[in-house]
């Protein structure tokens, strides 16, 4: 979580908790460099991240930007996997990555 924290505040120069969508694929990068769990998940191939990537810009707030702990989390249901949910949300959210799959 430091490497995360630390490259976010990198990229949220305002240090308002948010940053452009634009920006997630250096964020991701970044994580990854540095061996970070959270950037060698959705990099493991272009299909992960893109994938990821319609995910997070689906679940993102009507601003635009995605939020600090919002993407802590996505992302790290993408390490962990949908078991680590309740059994419920594990159904739901295996049939919303199956969406995105699709598209």
């Amino acid at each position: 979580l430091v490497s995360y924290q630390k490259r976010w505040a990198e990229l949220d120069t305002t240090n308002k908790g948010v940053i452009p969508v634009n920006k997630f694929r250096e964020l991701i990068e970044r994580l990854y460099r540095d061996r970070n769990p959270l950037g060698m998940t959705v990099l493991a191939s272009e299909f992960k991240f893109r994938a990821v990537r319609m995910e997070v810009i689906a679940n993102k707030p009507k601003g635009g930007e995605l939020v600090f702990c919002d993407l802590a989390i996505t992302l790290g249901l993408h390490v962990v996997g949908s078991h680590g949910l309740p059994y419920a949300d594990m159904l739901k959210r295996q049939e919303e990555l199956a969406q995105f799959a699709r598209l």
